[in-house]
């Protein structure tokens, strides 16, 4: 072992307390997260106790960053992604976000290896032509670029006024991974882009409807097309009010909903514009904008609605707003239209046979999961990795290590059962 080896395995408890305490978590906080007692955190921070390799991976996992950067020659205590979170959501959700964070960079690390190792060129979000976007300096500037936003990137990807199909699958075809993974309370997604593995998409399994995940997913795609400069951006209840959130926003529903798309399919309905006005819808609540006067008097009613928000594969909730947002709705129409989905939207569409639109086993984030199960299966193959490695990879990824093994015996790759040596009996 050189002497830099040696001093940074020597620095290691001292640099696992600065980690620590920059990420600003207790000594408490952190044995939780560990199943260990507050003391034995303390031992190990001061070399009284030898952290072991789990604990270790757990602790990176926890703080943000690779475990290689605990023995690097230099170490920064204040990992991009701690301060990140630091400045973006409160204190009560840091601990639970950045262990779900450190998870997801830390698979999405193994992944690019992985890619690497087998040859694989992956797209990159940094050749789509739409370049970061200057910061909003108002709702309505924030509403308009992320209109602008979709509109163009609809054209980009050939997708026209037509619904659109699953998203995470859309999202993960430009170059972008999908997460679906366990968020702290009121944390609806996160966006991440370290530069050594590129943008990635998070999105909570706590939003159990499958179309209120659609719009999760296009809206945190928003970050990755206008906030690329940025190494994340988190998405919770605290920041609704935020320019760059209320921008994701309108993309979100222009992405899904386009204004010509809706216009042609109310058509169809015999319904025109009421009135002209602007609404930004957050996945939960409506703001008012800009308001005039009334126009024509078709009258859009709840059945409307439900139609609206089957054709696009969106909720019911979304779908109002939308059509508010375009002028097919005053605010008192709105409210009295909200408060008639909330009584009959869903027996509606129970009428219609479409109740699997909201079952949580059928969110069609399926698109990560294909991939890595295809990756692990290749590489096994090729013996770039380990069977062992490809099982924890899975579970890491919440995908049960045996659908794995399945996966391997389909594409002829038997378990290897060793068998005893002569004279030995199995235990």
């Amino acid at each position: 072992m050189d002497t830099s080896s040696l001093k940074a395995n020597l620095d290691l408890p001292d640099r696992l307390r600065q980690a620590r305490e920059a990420s600003g978590l207790t000594q408490a906080q952190v044995g939780e997260q560990l199943s260990l007692a507050r003391a034995s955190v303390s031992q190990i921070e001061t070399g009284e106790r030898q952290v072991n390799g789990i604990e270790l991976a757990k602790l990176a996992r926890l703080y943000g960053r690779p475990v290689e950067e605990f023995f690097a020659l230099e170490f920064d205590a204040a990992s991009a992604l701690t301060t990140l979170f630091r400045a973006q959501i409160g204190e009560e959700a840091q601990p639970a976000l950045l262990e779900a964070a450190g998870r997801s960079l830390e698979l999405s690390r193994e992944l690019a290896r992985l890619e690497r190792d087998l040859g694989i060129e992956r797209a990159s979000p940094s050749r789509m032509p739409i370049a970061s976007a200057p910061a909003p300096a108002s709702v309505l500037q924030a509403v308009q670029q992320g209109e602008a936003a979709a509109a163009a990137e609809r054209r980009r990807l050939g997708l026209g006024i037509a619904p659109l199909p699953d998203v995470a699958e859309l999202v993960e075809s430009q170059g972008v991974r999908t997460l679906l993974v366990p968020l702290p309370e009121g944390v609806d997604g996160l966006t991440l882009n370290p530069p050594d593995v590129g943008a990635c998409v998070i999105v909570s399994s706590r939003v159990a409807l499958r179309v209120r995940r659609r719009f999760s997913w296009a809206h945190e795609y928003t970050h990755v097309l206008l906030d690329r400069s940025q190494l994340g951006m988190v998405t919770w209840a605290g920041n609704r009010k935020d320019l760059r959130e209320v921008r994701a926003n309108a993309f979100a529903a222009s992405f899904l909903m386009p204004e010509q798309g809706v216009a042609e399919f109310m058509a169809n309905l015999g319904k025109s514009r009421r009135r002209n006005v602007v609404d930004v819808f957050d996945g939960q609540t409506g703001r008012r904008i800009r308001n005039t006067q009334p126009g024509s008097d078709q009258a859009v009613q709840v059945f409307d609605v439900v139609q609206l928000a089957l054709y696009f594969d969106v909720s019911r909730e979304a779908a109002l707003f939308r059509l508010a947002n375009l002028g097919y709705l005053g605010e008192t129409e709105r409210e009295e239209t909200k408060a008639k989905l909330e009584e009959s939207g869903a027996e509606l569409e129970r009428l219609m046979g479409t109740e699997e639109r909201f079952d949580a086993g059928r969110d069609g984030h399926q698109a990560f999961r294909h991939r890595l199960l295809g990756l692990l299966v290749e590489a096994v193959r090729r013996e770039v990795a380990t069977r062992g490695w490809a099982r924890e990879t899975a579970e890491l990824a919440g995908v049960d290590a045996e659908d794995l093994e399945r996966a391997l015996e389909h594409a002829g790759i038997r378990r290897v059962i060793r068998r005893p040596r002569a004279g030995k009996e199995l235990a």
